[in-house]
């Protein structure tokens, strides 16, 4: 089954670059990080305290925020487990991304 996601509006503003940070908690041991995606025209860029990850195609990382499943980029698997949005980062260490975090991403991707 294909989604034509074209049809997609961006924000009221949307300026093709802007900067959102949100609070991930890693599940063991328990730490806070702070999670920054820089969205610049199609690209996200995935940056982890200040380091940057990995760049992202802006589709394929709304197509996961719609239909959840796995979306891999890089060493980063955006996934859905028991019901909550994870973040994997290398296979090592698991964030959960809180719902009021998804929802803000979700509000400026």
């Amino acid at each position: 089954m294909s989604v034509d996601l074209s049809a997609l509006r961006r924000p009221d503003g949307y300026t093709g670059h802007t900067r959102i940070e949100v609070a991930l908690v890693c599940r063991r041991p328990t730490s806070v990080v702070r999670l920054e995606l820089v969205m610049g025209g199609e690209d996200i860029t995935v940056c982890l305290d200040g380091r940057p990850l990995v760049v992202m195609a802006r589709l394929p990382f709304i197509t996961w925020l719609w239909f959840g499943g796995d979306y891999r980029c890089g060493g980063l698997l955006w996934a859905v487990h028991d019901g909550r949005a994870v973040l994997s980062v290398d296979g090592q260490e698991i964030y959960e991304v809180g719902g009021d975090a998804l929802t803000h991403v979700a509000s400026v991707v």
